[in-house]
């Protein structure tokens, strides 16, 4: 039998059951064990937080699963609670006039930046220039292929990989395939 500490007791007995069913005690007991005493008060915060202004939504994880990918940190409100799980989804970004080349690899670095996760300021800068530095290398080949074949497709892959090849090349990174897959 395992002894579950007092604050383990307090989140697990506010934790709700999944699927009608309260399981894993054990194993959410030993991630718990492997927080900070600050994700630990998150944690417990966040789970009486929900509880009290109905954020589980539809499908709620099983206690050991939340401490291990840290489901404090999911952003949720009470009212997209009710549709879907909470989601670390980051906003898209904003918009503004600019041209087609530079919105392009504006979407495409904010969502490099998104999948990094931890960029240093060196290194946002540094892909700040790189977005620069392609849209000024590859718009005037792309808008002249474009009046050429009428086909707008193949000239926006061309540009996205380019310039996501030249972020992996820059920062070290191998996210380029994975950002073209789920653009």
């Amino acid at each position: 039998m395992t002894d579950y500490t007092d604050d383990y007791e307090r989140l697990w007995s506010a934790y709700p059951a999944r699927n009608g069913k309260k399981q894993g005690k054990k194993p959410g007991f030993a991630q718990w064990q492997r927080l900070s005493a600050d994700e630990k008060r998150a944690a417990t915060a966040d789970v009486e937080k929900r509880n009290r202004q109905g954020g589980w939504g539809k499908y709620i994880r099983d206690c050991e699963r939340y401490l291990r990918h840290k489901g404090w940190e999911d952003e949720w409100t009470p009212e997209r609670a009710t549709a879907t799980q909470p989601s670390r989804r980051m906003p898209d970004p904003p918009t503004y006039e600019c041209d087609k080349w530079t919105a392009l690899g504006n979407r495409l670095l904010f969502r490099y930046i998104r999948h990094a996760r931890g960029l240093s300021e060196s290194d946002l800068a540094a892909a700040i220039a790189a977005r620069e530095n392609a849209v000024q290398r590859l718009s005037a080949a792309l808008d002249e292929e474009i009046r050429d074949t009428g086909e707008q497709h193949d000239s926006v892959m061309t540009f996205a990989k380019v310039f996501l090849t030249d972020l992996d090349n820059l920062l070290n990174r191998r996210l380029r395939g994975k950002i073209i897959r789920g653009a």
